[in-house]
Parts: structure tokens; sequence; C-alpha cells
């Protein structure tokens, strides 16, 4: 052991696990790239989510703009 630290030479196969790690931790960094294709889309009926919304805040404003607001605003402390 202490032959081969002094005679700095490194043992074979430690070059080649090096490349091999070193190519597994890069190569996750460019295949994405490489195999995504499409485009992003956002439609209204995506699960109904936008159509709800729509309601919700359609019943929100009928009810901001009637005159129920007002008892509802007062203090309560």
């Amino acid at each position: 052991m202490v032959r081969e630290l002094l005679s700095g030479k490194e043992p074979p196969g430690s070059v080649k696990i090096t490349l091999i790690l070193a190519v597994i931790f890069v190569s996750p960094l460019l295949l994405p790239f490489a195999s995504v294709n499409g485009e992003p889309r956002f439609e209204s009926s995506d699960f109904g989510v936008l159509d709800e919304l729509n309601e919700m805040l359609d019943e929100r404003e009928s009810f901001l703009s009637s005159n129920s607001v007002s008892p509802l605003a007062d203090s309560r402390i």
C-alpha cells in the first residue's frame, strides 16, 4: 500500500470508475432537453376548475353588489 502511494501511479481501474461516475452525473443534465417535446397549454376544460372559479367569482360579485354586505361589515370587537 505504501509503495502504491509513493509511486504516484493510480490503480488501473480508478480512472475508468471516475469517468463512468462523471458520465452518470452529467447525463441527466443533457438528456431532459433532448427528450422533451410539446407545448404548454391551458384549457378551460382542465378538470372544470376554471368554470367553477368563474361561477364563484360571479357569485361573489353579485353578493358584493347587493345590499346584504353592509350588515356583515359591522365591527365584531
